[in-house]
Order: structure tokens, then C-alpha cells, then sequence
């Protein structure tokens, strides 16, 4: 498991709050905003004081409101927590109200308070003990390769984590055949791991940190595409997509075909900002500004060598 306990990032040592996986760490976010050396020019993680500052009326607005419910708990459910459904739904203080008390309701059926993932990223599985778990092995045993979906932990404190896909690897047919609640429990676990890690950056550095995702779509044929798997896919992702705010940064899909990369590069300049700033679509083996553009959140030593790096998993 990686160290982000360094000196250098604890401006202001604090107790932590009572995150199962935040025990026995400090805290940096509420640090001074001053930059250490190892912090300069990190624009793509914004220091969690100056947005605690800039939303602290609304903060204190979601707080007031969502004190009520019988499933808040101060030590947990603290500014950093509420800013994320602020940011997710552009300071909309109704929207943000509700995404966080489904959130809650969400959290307190899977029970996902009360177990710290970390240690058995997704890719690791072999014994699963709990719902969200045994719903990923539902995937491993009907389709999903463990090279399909891989979650990195950067060995550097200046990046978030990193989720692989190929999706070669996925025998798209047969993942159809997984049930509904499966697809749930399985994708809660892939959002939940990457979520306890990046809340645990976030934490230790006092730097807002997301998810990327690298999609390899190299060897994909329209044949691969199945019904049942999308509309499942779909349907999963809509139970999920309020509970995990502020959870990915970028999308890149790696090594398309032409026929994606070509109605891609017409259909970008008329997509909004919002769209374009989370997508995109790279050739980094072939084309270095394609693999820098990666590596603004990849450290190279873990890049794959698919994306023209030097790590091989």
C-alpha cells in the first residue's frame, strides 16, 4: 500500500475523521495555501483550503439542511464530503441536497462505511466476503478478464488513481448474462475502491484528486457490441451516478480504429466545453503529445507499454 504520509504535504495535522480507511492518518485539508516545491504548477488539483474558502456559505448552507437527516454523521460527513456534491452540480444547493442524502441511503444498504477495500483492489479479488465484491466476481466469472478492468494506486503523491480498461478483454456477450443487482454491486466496487483511495489522497496532500480512465479500444469490432450488456451497463450506472461526485477527471480512449477516431475529430468542435474537457481520443503510442497529455496524471514509470510507456502488468 502506498505512503502518502509525508511531511512535506501536512501543513496544518489534524485529527482525521472517523473514515474507516482514514485511520491513523492526518490530515492537510485545512492547510495554509502556501505551495510547497513538489506542489508548484498543479493546476489539475486544485488545494482543498482555497475551495473550502470559495464555497464556504454554501458548505455551510448543505450542512445546516442535511444535519437533519438521521443518517448524517459530523465526523464524517464533513465540508470536504459535502463540497464534492456542490462542485458536481454547479453549487446547485437543492441538487447537491439531494444527491448527498441519496448518498447516504445508498452507502447505508451497501454498508459502505464500515469496511476499508483498499488493500484488494479490483483486479485482486479472490475471496469475496461482501455484496459489492462478490458482484465484481460475478464479472470475473462471466466474461471480464483480470486485464479488463485494472485499478492503479500511483506511487507518487501528485496524481490520483488510475482505472485501465481494455476492453478486448471483455467478452461482451457473456457479461449480459451477469443479473442486474450483480451489475450493481460490481460496479459499486470498482467506484467504491477508487473513491476510499482518492478520498485518502484528497485527505493527505490537502489536493482535490480524481480518477482518470484509460479505455483501450485497440481490436474492437462492431461485433462486440451486445444489447443486453449496454442496457444493463446503463442502467447500473444510473443507481450510481449521484453517489460518487467528483469521482473521474478524464476519459482517454486509447488506440481507436478509424472508424471512431474519424466522426470524433468532426463532432469535437461542436461539443460543449464540458463534454470535451472530460474526453478524448489518443494514439499515445504512436503520437507523444497523445502520451503527454496522459501523463499530466500518470507517473511513466506506470504507464503500460500499450500507451507507450515502460510498465507491464
Amino acid at each position: 500500500m502506498a505512503n502518502y504520509h509525508s511531511g512535506n504535504h501536512l501543513t496544518n495535522e489534524k485529527k482525521m475523521t472517523n473514515w474507516v480507511w482514514m485511520q491513523g492518518a492526518k490530515s492537510s485539508v485545512k492547510g495554509s495555501s502556501n505551495k510547497s516545491n513538489e506542489d508548484i504548477d498543479d493546476s489539475r488539483r486544485p488545494l482543498i483550503s482555497d475551495l473550502l474558502a470559495e464555497n464556504r456559505n454554501l458548505i455551510n448552507d448543505l450542512q445546516a439542511e442535511l444535519s437533519k437527516d438521521d443518517l448524517y454523521d459530523q465526523d464524517k460527513h464533513d465540508d470536504l464530503w459535502m463540497l464534492r456534491f456542490l462542485l458536481s452540480h454547479k453549487k446547485d444547493l437543492c441538487k447537491a441536497l439531494s444527491a448527498a442524502k441519496e448518498t447516504l441511503e445508498f452507502r447505508k444498504k451497501y454498508k459502505l462505511d464500515e469496511k476499508d477495500i483498499r488493500s484488494v483492489l479490483p483486479q485482486d479479488i479472490k475471496e469475496p466476503n461482501d455484496v459489492p465484491s462478490r458482484g465484481f466476481q460475478c464479472f470475473l466469472d462471466n466474461g471480464v478478464s483480470r486485464d479488463a478492468i485494472r485499478l492503479v494506486v500511483p506511487n507518487e503523491t501528485s496524481y490520483g488513481v488510475v482505472v485501465y480498461f481494455s476492453i478486448k478483454d471483455i467478452e461482451t456477450h457473456k457479461l449480459g448474462e451477469v443479473d442486474n443487482d450483480d451489475w450493481v454491486a460490481g460496479m459499486i466496487y470498482v467506484n467504491e475502491c477508487q473513491f476510499q483511495w482518492n478520498d485518502y489522497i484528497t485527505r493527505t496532500t490537502g489536493r482535490l484528486t480524481k480518477s482518470i480512465h484509460v479505455i483501450d479500444v485497440s481490436d474492437i469490432s462492431l461485433s462486440m457490441y451486445d444489447s443486453t450488456t449496454q442496457g444493463k451497463y446503463t442502467t447500473a450506472g444510473k443507481q450510481l451516478q449521484n453517489c460518487y461526485p467528483q469521482g473521474v477527471q478524464s476519459y482517454f480512449v486509447c488506440n481507436a480504429p478509424f472508424w471512431i477516431q474519424g466522426p470524433w475529430k468532426i463532432m469535437k468542435p461542436l461539443l460543449p466545453v464540458r463534454v470535451v474537457s472530460k474526453l478524448d481520443f489518443l494514439n499515445p503510442k504512436k503520437y507523444e503529445p497523445d502520451r503527454d497529455q496522459i501523463l499530466r496524471f500518470v507517473p511513466f514509470g506506470q504507464l503500460p507499454t500499450q500507451f507507450g510507456g515502460v510498465a507491464v502488468h
